[in-house]
Formats: C-alpha cells, structure tokens, sequence
C-alpha cells in the first residue's frame, strides 16, 4: 500500500511538472528569435513580450514565425508587419486598450487567434485566408484590404474597419 502511494504520488508529480513545461515558453526559442528575427515551430507561449521593455514598441517586423505557438502572451506593442506567420497559434493573446499591435501585411494564413483580445490592432492587407477569430475582441481593429478575413465568429468587431472599408457594428 505504502508503495501504491508513493508511485501515485510520483505521477501526479511527474504529470505537473510536464503541464506546466508544457505550458510555458522555450528559452532556446525566444533567444534564437531575438537574435535571427526567426523561429518557425518554436514555443512562445504565456510570455509577456511588453513586460520590461517600458513600453516601447517590440520591432520584429518581417519576422519568420510560421506554425509558432504565442498562445496566452502579451503582444501589447509588438510589431509583427510583414511577418511569415502562417499557422501560427495566437489563442488567447491580449494587448491592452490603444496598443500597437501590428500584424499588417503579414501572412498569417491559418493563424488561430481564438478568444483573443485586439483592440486596435492593425491587420491591414494581411492575409488571414483561413484563420480563425472565433470569440475574438476586435473592437477598433483595422482589417482594411485584409484577405480572406472571415470576422462572423468574432466576439466584437465593433468600431473595427472592415476588409472592404466598412466600420463593424456595436451591439
């Protein structure tokens, strides 16, 4: 019985210390990213890119991110324009009211921003062929000239600019 015990608790061990690595970003992956300004594939979850950088705005435009997990990050500020971010993972992410964020002209074909909040975050002639916004907060976001941007599951697109020009409505 003793020896049930200590190998349940070694499980419930091993099984926490494996979610919780799982679940945070990849050292080896940022600091490969900070220096190359690419990183396909790589782990950059719950990581607050904005923490310490006294508000400035993260430059890593023209980026090579495809298939690269930034779910549950703080993107305030961060410049992804012209970015190779195609199937990349965005759940979850949040930048704080008036941030920068800047996705525009990248390519994020496929890219799941699911449940993310984007106020004001600039999407404009970004290829969003297949990507996801399900239960996303786009209020005030700019999408003008985006394509494939398909916005109906969108939590909010109120104030947002639309792929055609149009402003999202408030409801």
């Amino acid at each position: 019985m003793k020896t049930l015990k200590i190998m349940c608790i070694g499980i419930a061990s091993l099984i926490s210390t494996t979610s919780f690595a799982l679940l945070s970003y990849n050292p080896t992956d940022l600091k490969t990213f900070e220096s190359t300004n690419q990183c396909s594939n790589c782990d950059f979850s719950d990581l607050n890119w904005w923490n310490g950088n006294d508000g400035a705005t993260l430059n890593h435009s023209e980026a090579i991110i495809n298939g690269s997990n930034f779910s549950g990050d703080d993107i305030e500020n961060f410049n992804l324009s012209g970015s190779q971010g195609a199937n990349s993972i965005f759940t979850n992410v949040y930048n704080v009211e008036s941030s920068e964020t800047d996705f525009s002209g990248a390519n994020l074909k496929g890219a799941d921003f699911s449940g993310s909040s984007l106020e004001n975050s600039n999407f404009s002639h970004a290829d969003l062929t297949g990507a996801s916004f399900t239960n996303s907060d786009l209020m005030d976001a700019n999408f003008s000239s985006a394509i494939g941007a398909n916005l109906t599951n969108a939590k909010t697109i109120c104030g947002a600019t639309m792929p055609d020009g149009s402003i999202g409505k408030c409801s």
